[in-house]
């Protein structure tokens, strides 16, 4: 199935430039479009609407997508730059609040990942390991 080869990191996360206004920006696109996805996963539940959004499957990938998005957006604003951020009139205090409540939620969501990859590094080298050990058994029998 083509969506099982998507990584489970796949995002669609990018900035018109490196300035705190397209960062802000990005992070607002990203978090109402977790929003929009949200909904159309509630609404393909109904009879009207399943037909038309897409299979369980792709919304759940885009998800996934969207998602990892958005964690790649809070990783780019440092909180230091969000006091800024409020006195530049990019975002509100209560958009302020949100972003600390997303990056708080999703922190969590971060480790759990960084765990998750560095056990599967820890399987690819276990692997790789032993696939270099038959070759090198093959090389022995082959000298003999």
């Amino acid at each position: 199935n083509e969506y099982q080869i998507m990584s489970s990191s796949a995002h669609i996360y990018n900035t018109q430039d490196d300035s705190l206004e397209a960062k802000i920006h990005a992070y607002k696109t990203m978090r109402n479009e977790l929003h929009n996805i949200e909904k159309s996963q509630k609404l393909s539940q109904t009879k009207e609407w399943q037909d038309r959004l897409g299979t369980e499957e792709e919304l759940k990938q885009a998800h996934t997508v969207i998602k990892n998005s958005l964690r790649r957006a809070l990783d780019n604003i440092p909180d230091v730059d969000l006091q800024k951020a409020q006195r530049q009139h990019l975002m509100t205090a209560k958009e302020v609040s949100d972003f600390l409540a997303d990056k708080q939620s999703f922190g969590k969501s971060s480790e759990q990942e960084i765990d998750r990859i560095a056990q599967n590094k820890a399987d690819i080298k276990k692997a790789r390991s032993r696939s270099v050990s038959k070759e090198r058994e093959k090389d022995f029998d082959r000298d003999r």
